[in-house]
């Protein structure tokens, strides 16, 4: 498993609503909009049915927030991959992410999915 983090702009003005985000050319490859949260002292993982990002407005993922969870492909620092980002209006956007080394912090060791 890997995570994805993405910055999301809307210039719009209505709020936009992000349904999916799929792996192109990547068939046993699938990709799932979490959150964490804070339960007991323990940060767990949740999914998320959506992501709205308000009219005019940004969301922002981050580790120990709102994140993409990659199941099913194998990444190194240095590749690029691709994302069709799927919208409830019908929109579709296809990026290409820098896929960067991991970098621990303090309390990653505390992450737990349930």
């Amino acid at each position: 498993m890997s995570a994805a983090y993405l910055a999301l702009h809307n210039h719009s003005t209505a709020t936009r609503r992000l349904l999916a985000v799929e792996l192109p050319g990547r068939a046993q490859a699938s990709a799932d909009l979490h959150t964490t949260v804070e339960e007991g002292g323990v940060s767990r993982m949740r999914p998320l049915e959506l992501l709205e990002v308000p009219a005019g407005g940004s969301l922002r993922m981050a580790p120990g927030g709102v994140h993409l969870m990659l199941h099913g492909v194998r990444l190194r620092a240095g590749d690029q991959l691709p994302l069709r980002l799927r919208f409830a209006d019908g929109q579709v956007i296809e990026i290409s992410v820098s896929v960067r080394k991991l970098r621990p912090t303090a309390d990653s060791h505390r992450h737990h999915h349930g």
